[in-house]
């Protein structure tokens, strides 16, 4: 489209645009996935038909929050880039560049997902956007994280730190939780543990059932490397609570084998024995060997719960 042609929306259509995106940014904070993903495409829609290429962008940018959660198919991807590549509007680049990241950290595309983020953090560099740099650098580290990079998440969690507003209470917390479970993974357990605990109290009160299911189940897989396995189950049955509430899949699994190992390792066989079987039923069907192998062989050592 020539945007010297572009002539502004009617307000009502703004009005109908606005209305179904904050509806849509409810939904998603109060959990209901499926219902934000099915306003915002509704916005996303009503921001086409004004065809105002800034709006639409950022419509785009709006739904991806929601297909990062529930897996974002090529398409999506693709009308990020095409965001990306056409850079119209600031911000716009910046949450698709962000946004991508997030999708290929969550199919386990940890070094496309980490060359996204450097974009982010460039564009937040060149616009003087700290807390988009604290965000982008968040999201870096994490990308480290999963290809069990633990010295350098850690190097990016604390850089991400350096450039944290002070009234940055949520994003503060879950910087603090990252380098908690960098610790841990590194062998710092009790200085994890110190950080993790940290970092819980902050998000139980700050941040979303997603970051708060995150923090349960990193802090039951450090208790659990500290030997304190009751603990250890109940911030995993916690996680788990979330994870099947939400549709969590990956979480699910992550805290059923937490469950799993605290319940064996504390000697309850037969409560080990039933996480295991219930792990192996949902998410390897065609292998009935996986419970028994995990009842047998303790794979802690080579687990990254972010991988």
């Amino acid at each position: 489209m020539n945007r010297n042609s572009y002539q502004a929306p009617d307000i009502s259509i703004l009005t109908e645009y606005q209305d179904l995106r904050d509806r849509a940014e409810t939904a998603f904070r109060a959990g209901q996935i499926a219902e934000a993903h099915g306003l915002f495409q509704d916005a996303l829609r009503v921001a086409r038909s004004t065809e105002d290429p800034d709006l639409i962008d950022r419509a785009i940018c709006n739904r991806a929050a929601v297909d990062v959660v529930i897996g974002a198919s090529a398409e999506v991807i693709t009308e990020l880039r095409n965001v990306l590549n056409h850079h119209l509007n600031d911000t716009n680049s910046w949450l698709a560049a962000y946004n991508l990241s997030m999708m290929y950290e969550g199919r386990k595309e940890f070094k496309k997902g980490a060359f996204y983020a450097r974009v982010a953090d460039k564009l937040a560099r060149n616009l003087d956007k700290a807390e988009w740099r604290v965000a982008g650098l968040n999201q870096l580290g994490n990308c480290l994280l999963g290809d069990s990079l633990f010295d350098q998440a850690t190097a990016t969690y604390e850089e991400a730190f350096e450039h944290l507003p002070a009234d940055e209470e949520r994003r503060r917390f879950l910087l603090i939780e990252n380098l908690g479970y960098c610790a841990v993974c590194m062998g710092m357990t009790r200085k994890g543990l110190k950080l993790l605990y940290r970092g819980f109290r902050g998000i139980r009160r700050t941040s979303t059932f997603e970051e708060l299911m995150i923090a349960h189940i990193d802090l039951s897989f450090a208790l659990l490397e500290a030997a304190r396995y009751r603990y250890a189950a109940r911030h995993a049955m916690a996680g788990l609570q979330i994870a099947e509430q939400h549709g969590y899949a990956e979480m699910k699994r992550n805290a059923l084998y937490i469950l799993g190992q605290a319940s064996r390792l504390a000697g309850h066989s037969n409560r080990a024995a039933g996480f295991f079987q219930w792990l192996q039923e949902e998410f390897f069907p065609e292998s009935p060997e996986v419970s028994s192998f995990l009842h047998a062989v303790d794979v802690r050592p080579l687990l990254n719960l972010r991988a």
